[in-house]
């Protein structure tokens, strides 16, 4: 059975159980005084998206690199393999 507080007492971690919040609600707490602190919900930031790279930006950011590769495949091959 859940445990329902009916005081509010942090941890050692200094976290502390509200009944209303929901999971991943965001809140800024104002300390006003010692005794008061008023928790205001905002909104969570935006997920910044990641747009994928098309074949042909991969290309140009292969071909624009200052890591250049060489040697070829099979000696690249020998070098790294165990005989």
């Amino acid at each position: 059975m859940w445990e329902i507080p009916t005081m509010i007492i942090a941890d050692d971690k200094k976290r502390i159980r509200i009944p209303a919040v929901h999971p991943r609600d965001v809140y800024h707490p104002e300390t006003l005084t010692r005794d008061l602190i008023v928790l205001r919900r905002i909104e969570p930031p935006k997920p910044k998206i990641k747009k994928r790279m098309t074949a042909a930006e991969i290309g140009r950011a292969i071909e624009n690199s200052p890591l250049k590769v060489n040697i070829s495949y099979d000696e690249l091959r020998k070098l790294t393999r165990e005989p």
